[in-house]
């Protein structure tokens, strides 16, 4: 089984721990490896695609299963080559679910041990802000949240990420946005800063940088998923998020974390940052000053992963499809030619 993206959502499963009676494979970019690369591709019975990436050589008559982190193309569902078309949300499948076009297959993610008890009471509050790009994450109204709350008790700020903001993926935040926010001056502070410390997005280093934290803040402004949400919430950390897309299929409002309604306002502009902004304020600050609260909003939200996002589920749903998709076409019927006696009884 051929797959086609780098992404813990993909790897996770399809590396890691495929489904039964299949071994994934990714293509390689290292010369030295291309004949065993060319060798493996041959291989290749059914291939696993990002909708997003669907830059596909492995061969045309080998069988597709698209997934679908947003909004699934209606060519997907035209195409013969194409046997399942899966979403990874209800907000994502949006009517074609309802036709049954498509299917719900949520991504999945495995729960690490249950955290223990927070260290000492006078230890600062660990505040998380994980991804790529500080507008596109929302780091802008992390920042804001985290100096507030910092003139009120002990605090820290841990950034899983990057700070520039990349204009070719995301032209959705304007020029005058990423002007007017002056990433460049507000990094600078940030690697400054005795109380922050910024992190490598490193998948083998991700575990630990969950495990030191008290609270996930996470305001995108662009967002079809969020997988990281997922991953904070399997360490047992209460989410403070936007409410955007599929982010409420994994928080569940007042029981797991909060979700900061935009009110609609448009993404560049300042009534959005202050929206956000004073819920985020408000939600964190409940948090950092009730340490039972945050056990029990984490709790919630590992039972969440347990209950809706668990990986074998994910797998064995993954084997039937794979399975369907390579079987041989039924046979049509055979028609034999029936003599009807027109003779009385």
């Amino acid at each position: 089984m051929g797959y086609t993206k780098a992404h813990p959502i993909y790897t996770d499963v399809l590396e890691d721990a495929p489904p039964d009676g299949f071994a994934g494979y990714r293509r390689s970019d290292v010369r030295w490896l291309q004949p065993l690369d060319r060798h493996l591709r041959a291989r290749v019975r059914i291939v696993h695609c990002d909708a997003a990436n669907m830059a596909v050589d492995f061969g045309k008559q080998v069988p597709l299963i698209v997934e679908c982190e947003g909004r699934p193309r209606d060519d997907f569902l035209q195409s013969p080559r194409i046997k399942r078309v899966f979403v990874e949300s209800r907000w994502a499948g949006g009517p074609f679910l309802e036709r049954g076009d498509v299917t719900l297959l949520r991504p999945s993610v495995r729960r690490p041990p249950r955290r223990m008890q927070r260290r000492r009471e006078t230890d600062p509050i660990v505040l998380l802000a994980v991804g790529y790009g500080a507008l596109v994450k929302g780091f802008d109204v992390a920042v804001r949240i985290f100096d507030v709350l910092r003139t009120e008790v002990a605090v820290r700020l841990v950034i899983a990420g990057t700070v520039p903001h990349n204009r070719d993926y995301y032209p959705e935040i304007s020029p005058d946005t990423v002007e007017r926010e002056r990433l460049g001056e507000l990094e600078h502070r940030l690697r400054s800063d005795p109380c922050v410390d910024f992190r490598p997005r490193r998948r083998s280093q991700m575990g630990k940088v969950y495990a030191s934290a008290d609270v996930y803040l996470h305001f995108s402004r662009l967002e079809t998923f969020g997988y990281s949400i997922l991953e904070a919430m399997s360490h047992g950390l209460p989410v403070v998020a936007t409410h955007l897309n599929a982010i409420p299929e994994m928080v569940d409002h007042g029981r797991s974390g909060y979700l900061c309604d935009p009110g609609g306002a448009d993404i560049n502009s300042l009534a959005w940052q202050e929206r956000v902004f004073r819920q985020g304020l408000e939600a964190t600050q409940r948090l950092a000053r009730d340490p039972a609260l945050r056990m029990t909003l984490g709790s919630a939200g590992r039972e969440r992963v347990a209950h809706a996002f668990d990986i074998d589920v994910k797998r064995a749903r993954l084997a039937a499809a794979y399975r369907d998709a390579m079987a041989p076409a039924a046979p049509l019927p055979v028609m034999r030619d029936v003599t009807l006696s027109t003779s009385r009884p």
